[in-house]
């Protein structure tokens, strides 16, 4: 609940007056100390699970440019297979990425161990959670006022110029034209 897209979805669950708990590794500002690289995690999960009675859990759990990527992301795995045991939880959204920048930044030494995470945690989502799991896959995402390359990040202002100029003609009528995304 304090990166990007955690604090993103947060308010908007609270604009919306849905009650959460929010989780950050380091128990930052209203969040609940989570590491989900730790021994105990999947024992916090449970508790947490039971003692909230969450029926659904969003992951925006995800690390970029270090080198503990793979462990990071796979982690997510440790939740969705914590949130299935804890028998409350029966939906799960985990943020991934489509095929395309996968595919591309597999390739690319100090991605791979992101990809490799990424990927490991949502064949375990699928495997558990099947049509109550859900990979919401964006093709791109910015926000906050610096850009940055670790994590990859383009300012609110050059994402909303961006975003409008896409919805310029001609790129909605070639999005329906060609094949795949934009």
């Amino acid at each position: 609940g304090t990166g990007l897209l955690g604090e993103e979805i947060c308010r908007q669950l609270n604009a919306r007056d849905i009650d959460f708990v929010a989780t950050s590794t380091n128990g930052r500002g209203s969040t609940v100390c989570l590491d989900l690289t730790e021994p105990t995690a999947s024992e916090k999960i449970r508790s947490l699970c039971k003692a909230e009675h969450f029926t659904s859990i969003i992951s925006t759990v995800g690390s970029i440019g270090t080198s503990d990527d793979e462990k990071v992301n796979s982690a997510c795995g440790v939740a969705i297979i914590a949130a299935r045991n804890s028998k409350n939880v029966s939906r799960f959204v985990s943020i991934g990425n489509p095929d395309r920048v996968r595919d591309f930044a597999r390739n690319i030494g100090p991605l791979s161990g992101y990809v490799a995470g990424k990927e490991s945690s949502e064949q375990i989502l699928e495997d558990i959670f099947g049509d109550d799991g859900c990979v919401i896959r964006p093709t791109f995402i910015y926000g906050g006022t610096e850009f940055g390359l670790t994590p990859p990040r383009v300012t609110s202002s050059v994402g909303n110029v961006v975003k409008m100029a896409l919805s310029l003609e001609p790129f909605p009528t070639l999005s329906q034209i060609l094949p795949g995304p934009l």
